[in-house]
């Protein structure tokens, strides 16, 4: 589903959109590709001598398959230049790089979007979450002077895919239907370029490679700011006061509000916190809270730093400023309030929970151990 407005920009006479969107499912099938309509060649080309055999490479579920189609090379003169916004960290990063600090005029955001392929759900109902950040997302736009472009798509939803592992695949095949609007796309980086490693179950982490191999004659995807840390992101926006107002990282609280509790709240608490940054903490946080959790918040981090980098990120940033952590928060063992929620949906999974499940005293075990950590909580 798309807005009236920007249907006469789709681009219906080339399969590129589809064959993305189908790769992975196809591949993981062994089952070739017979196209009708024609396939953009330098898209042939890229997934056929570079994408393609380095997904089979690493991935033994993964097959080389044969994509038939006539090629073509067309030239749509699209203009118009785009990012994602969430209003994460990632979203107004580059909104910051790549709009507020771009002096190329021809690479310079006009447009901002909100694309659903399966992130915000993908259900009959998939809607009702997605409709919730539409709001947020167009008065953004509509207050700093961008185009605004919304689209549901069902795609995740016939793929079954695992969004997390083929997202970039499903954005970008939806952003392939509009190359007559979009010459340059920035798909924003969750991670940063040295951070690249062949992991399948996020193609964030070899987004920085993907992109390019999926990227037409017409329109090129970058993977933005991805030479820029989650601390030098976080910096950038805090120095746009207009921007940074906008910041909301939550998985849990209302559009409005960052929760302060879930595991994105902490970390990006934890980040502003290591850069001294007290005063935007306040601002776009609970910081009662971040003050009263801050030592098991600390611990979270310092048991994190090793194997995430956005942990390993603070704790330097907290050394490099000489801001001590406390000898408590090194000891701390009340673990954090989404933890505890993790811990709860494992054992739920488990063969226990499930048969939990079936059970009429499931709400009640469910509320008891709820009030086991709340009056834990409280008294640490």
């Amino acid at each position: 589903m798309i807005e009236s407005k920007y249907t006469s920009y789709l681009t219906a006479d080339v399969a590129d959109a589809y064959v993305v969107g189908f790769l992975l499912y196809a591949m993981e099938r062994n089952l070739n590709m017979k196209l009708e309509i024609p396939l953009s060649e330098r898209l042939y080309f890229q997934l056929t001598k570079y994408l393609m055999p380095f997904l089979v490479s690493f991935n033994k579920h993964l097959h080389v398959i044969n994509i038939s189609a006539n090629l073509v090379s067309k030239d749509y003169q699209a203009i118009h230049v785009g990012t994602g916004i969430s209003c994460g960290v990632d979203s107004l990063s580059t909104i910051v790089y790549h709009g507020l600090e771009e002096k190329v005029e021809k690479n310079k955001i006009d447009t901002l979007t909100l694309l659903n392929t399966g992130y915000y759900g993908c259900s009959e109902n998939n809607s009702e979450n997605y409709r919730r950040y539409i709001q947020q997302s167009f008065d953004f736009a509509e207050k700093h002077h961008y185009n605004f472009l919304t689209v549901d798509s069902n795609l995740s939803n016939v793929m079954e895919y695992n969004f997390l592992s083929a997202h970039t695949y499903l954005t970008c095949s939806v952003l392939l239907l509009l190359q007559k609007y979009f010459s340059v796309y920035y798909y924003a980086s969750g991670y940063t370029v040295n951070h690249f490693r062949v992991d399948f179950s996020d193609s964030a982490n070899y987004d920085v490679f993907l992109l390019d191999c999926i990227s037409t004659e017409n329109l090129k995807f970058y993977s933005s700011c991805c030479v820029i840390n989650r601390i030098g992101k976080i910096r950038m926006i805090a120095q746009y006061k207009d921007i940074f107002e906008s910041l909301y990282v939550c998985t849990r609280g209302t559009v409005a509000s960052n929760c302060s509790h879930c595991e994105k709240c902490v970390r990006t608490m934890l980040a502003l916190d290591s850069m001294k940054m007290i005063e935007e903490l306040k601002q776009r946080f609970n910081y009662s809270i971040f003050k009263k959790y801050r030592n098991r918040y600390l611990n979270y981090m310092l048991r994190h730093k090793g194997n995430n980098p956005f942990y390993k990120e603070a704790f330097d940033c907290y050394k490099k400023n000489k801001i001590k952590i406390p000898f408590l928060a090194y000891f701390s063992i009340m673990p954090c309030a989404f933890e505890r929620r993790e811990m709860l949906c494992s054992f739920m999974n488990s063969a226990l929970g499930k048969w939990i499940r079936k059970k009429s005293f499931y709400r009640k075990f469910v509320s008891w151990i709820e009030r086991i950590f709340k009056n834990y909580s409280r008294r640490n």
